[in-house]
């Protein structure tokens, strides 16, 4: 029990000696140079000692307001306590009577120090300035606030946003930007939907444009949804125009089918009887032997256009007393024949 005893005591006075500068493995001082700058050398005992106003520990202070800092060796007042205004922060002034620090005029140590509601006493500037929201003016509310002199509180800019409730049912506050977006499957403008798509100003959802299409059933009877361009082309043998059939055709608006244009023909049915359909220029023109009109016959010819007759639709000679019976020529009353 006696030897550990004794173990202890001496690493009990090993500590003293090395925190009062000398270890009993140090070499006695015979200088100030070999000491530590706070301390100089005391040569009667060769040991490092404190300077005058230098120390090792708080009872070198002398003083139960004062600590001794352990970086600088030097006696500093405990807060609050003080001796003149440099031993106070920036924003305290040092009460002479008391001997302790208080805030200087304007600056505060708690909220009870600010005579608004509205205010707080900020832990960094120690000053009395508007709580988060509330404000003097536009300075102490967010970028994307205004300041309500007169409430002192921060309000929202137009076009701006804190919440989502304060935009469109559509939208959400975008709190990067504090701006109102569309929500996902919504869109503000067109750019937000797809190259064939608009964006519906009343429903703000994207839908096929009018000229576009994203499936058959947007195209008309007559038409299909090309799905790589997404615009409605014409079904094989339909037309949508003109353009869309042959030189001597048109296309029928009703039932946009190519059909023969005025005066041209497809087949010899869509003629008149006398007349057959030409493969050339799809024109229809008089049979050999047939005829229409007069005009088709010779001076001393006419058309037969009595349909009970067997030769309708042929010239026949005509006979003439006259030159009466024969319109446009004379009559050769030897022959009786028109001339």
């Amino acid at each position: 029990m006696r030897p550990r005893y004794l173990l202890l005591t001496a690493f009990f006075l090993a500590f003293v000696l090395f925190f009062s500068g000398c270890t009993s493995s140090k070499p006695a001082c015979k200088g100030d140079e070999a000491c530590e700058k706070w301390q100089s050398c005391d040569l009667p005992s060769g040991k490092c000692l404190p300077r005058a106003g230098y120390c090792v520990a708080n009872e070198n202070c002398g003083d139960a307001k004062k600590v001794c800092e352990p970086n600088s060796h030097l006696c500093t007042f405990k807060q609050p306590f003080c001796a003149d205004d440099v031993d106070c922060e920036a924003w305290q002034t040092c009460d002479l009577v008391l001997g302790e620090c208080r805030p200087r005029l304007g600056t505060c140590t708690s909220d009870d120090f600010c005579l608004n509601e509205w205010e707080f006493c900020n832990p960094e500037y120690h000053k009395c300035l508007p709580t988060p929201g509330r404000c003097i003016d536009a300075v102490d509310c967010q970028e994307w606030q205004l300041c309500n002199v007169t409430s002192k509180g921060c309000y929202t800019k137009p076009g701006r946003c804190d919440t989502t409730p304060e935009c469109e049912r559509w939208q959400q506050c975008d709190l990067t930007t504090n701006r109102c977006t569309a929500k996902a499957g919504f869109c503000a403008n067109d750019k937000a939907c797809k190259e064939f798509e608009v964006c519906n100003s009343d429903t703000h959802r994207c839908e096929t444009a009018k000229t576009s299409c994203s499936a058959d059933s947007e195209c008309n009877w007559w038409q299909q949804c090309n799905l790589n361009s997404h615009s409605c082309e014409k079904r094989f043998g339909f037309c949508s125009g003109s353009q869309d059939c042959t030189q001597w055709e048109k296309c029928d608006t009703v039932s946009h089918t190519c059909e023969p244009g005025e005066g041209q023909c497809a087949s010899d049915a869509e003629c008149p009887v006398w007349q057959s359909c030409s493969s050339s220029d799809h024109t229809c023109e008089t049979k050999p032997g047939f005829c229409g009109s007069d005009s088709e016959c010779a001076a001393t010819e006419r058309c037969r256009l009595d349909t009970s007759k067997a030769d309708v639709f042929k010239c026949y000679t005509i006979l003439c007393s006259s030159n009466a019976d024969c319109p446009g020529s004379t009559c050769d009353i030897g022959f009786h024949r028109c001339r």
